[in-house]
């Protein structure tokens, strides 16, 4: 487990737990989880050993420490994203979102092929920590179709799905890497996948939805209505 003495004094900076979870990823992903030392972890991260074993004891701790970094990360997303569908309606909401999620998911790609590499091999606990993730994401972006539903703007015929399908088609940036880096940029492929999205639910086209969202959080400034008749 990870040591704690005083008030976490050794909880490592955020920087160097960036560094440290960074590494691992990489090092998980190459070697795999079992045939990856924890001398290797250090060395990949630069530091020594020692330093290493100042905040973490074993690998599953670096496991603990990747996953409590998402589900940090994913709970700021899903608040932000809240904060964004009342003031801004689902249609602009979700192309935010959409570009956020995919810049997350460029920060940790390594991270994010590991999770679906070695997931067999994780604990019990572990495996039950990384569902609770994606469970919290589709729920978030079933919470934004639900309102493009209401609101007129998006016809879905299975939220759950579909909330899924916009996850997997930004989770594509990292396990497709290999040859849609070398297609498009992050950005070029952020317009095409929200251009996916919205072209399979959006009752009207993806540009007339775009100034509809505009309009939606307008009118909910205004406390009107924010449906939208065409």
């Amino acid at each position: 487990m990870v040591k704690k003495a005083g008030a976490d004094a050794n909880k490592p900076s955020i920087s160097r737990r960036r560094e440290i979870i960074m590494a691992a990823a990489r090092l998980f992903l190459k070697k795999g989880l079992h045939k990856t030392t924890m001398r290797e972890v250090a060395r990949e991260s630069g530091i020594v050993v020692g330093t290493l074993y100042h905040y973490i004891s074993t690998k599953d701790d670096i496991i603990t420490m990747i996953m409590d970094e998402e589900l940090a990360a994913v709970h700021e997303f899903i608040r932000d994203s809240e904060m964004m569908l009342a003031k801004l309606g689902p249609v602009k909401t979700l192309r935010m979102t959409i570009d956020r999620y995919l810049h997350m998911i460029d920060i940790s790609q390594d991270v994010q092929v590991f999770w679906y590499q070695e997931s067999g091999n994780m604990l019990p606990d572990q495996r039950r920590r990384l569902i609770e993730v994606e469970d919290k994401l589709a729920a978030m972006y079933g919470k934004i179709l639900t309102a493009g539903c209401k609101s007129g703007d998006f016809r879905v015929k299975d939220v759950l799905l579909t909330a899924h399908d916009i996850i997997v088609l930004g989770d594509m940036w990292a396990f497709r890497r290999w040859f849609i880096a070398k297609h498009c940029t992050l950005d070029e492929f952020i317009r095409h996948q929200t251009g996916l999205i919205l072209s399979g639910i959006s009752v009207r086209p993806p540009e007339v939805a775009a100034a509809s969202g505009e309009k939606t959080a307008k009118a909910q400034k205004r406390g009107g209505d924010v449906r939208t008749d065409k």
